[in-house]
């Protein structure tokens, strides 16, 4: 939030830092609420615990959880569908690994998100063209391309074999634990 808050110092009308950092409240506040509904949950329960040995009616505090339930379900969801609006800004900006990134994330959460699912199209088909028009790509981002490109058709021993080789290159870069940050820095 910070590096976006200096870069509207800078440059006030800068779109792409407004939409980062409505992005970041956004998801500040879905985590604000989850911690709520949690803590909710967690009063609920205990309450609905004491009528039941009280021998009293819980109904309404059973529907009391269940509508937490769902407000928790709809706030993953909201959480999902911003990330993958920041996805879709890091696609639209030609940043691919960090966009990949960020929807493998989603799905590792949740495989049948819709949204995550359409803007893994969107990446794939942006990806391949890259990889087939020859563009200069350094060899790290030719790599990491196909690597992704393979995982997102579900070919893993290729994206093993591509990101492996992009493993190699940053280990010899960077010896030693500076490889694992190099390859944080890469994607982002």
């Amino acid at each position: 939030m910070d590096a976006f808050l200096d870069v509207l110092k800078q440059d006030p009308a800068n779109t792409e830092a407004h939409a980062y950092i409505t992005l970041i409240a956004r998801e500040e506040e879905a985590e604000r609420q989850s911690v709520l509904r949690e803590h909710r949950l967690e009063m609920l329960g205990d309450a609905a615990k004491r009528i039941d040995s009280s021998r009293g009616d819980p109904t309404l505090l059973a529907q009391a959880i269940i509508d937490t339930s769902h407000a928790e379900k709809r706030s993953l969801e909201e959480k999902w569908r911003s990330r993958c609006a920041e996805a879709r800004m890091e696609r639209q900006a030609g940043h691919l690994l960090a966009a990949n990134d960020i929807v493998f994330q989603v799905l590792s959460e949740e495989p049948a998100f819709p949204e995550a699912q359409q803007e893994l199209s969107e990446l794939q088909s942006q990806i391949r063209h890259l990889l087939d028009s020859g563009m200069n790509l350094s060899i790290l981002e030719h790599y990491a391309l196909e690597g992704f490109y393979a995982y997102g058709q579900a070919d893993y021993a290729a994206a093993v074999l591509a990101w492996g080789k992009v493993r190699t290159l940053l280990a010899q870069s960077y010896p030693g634990r500076k490889a694992s940050a190099a390859w944080r820095n890469f994607i982002s």
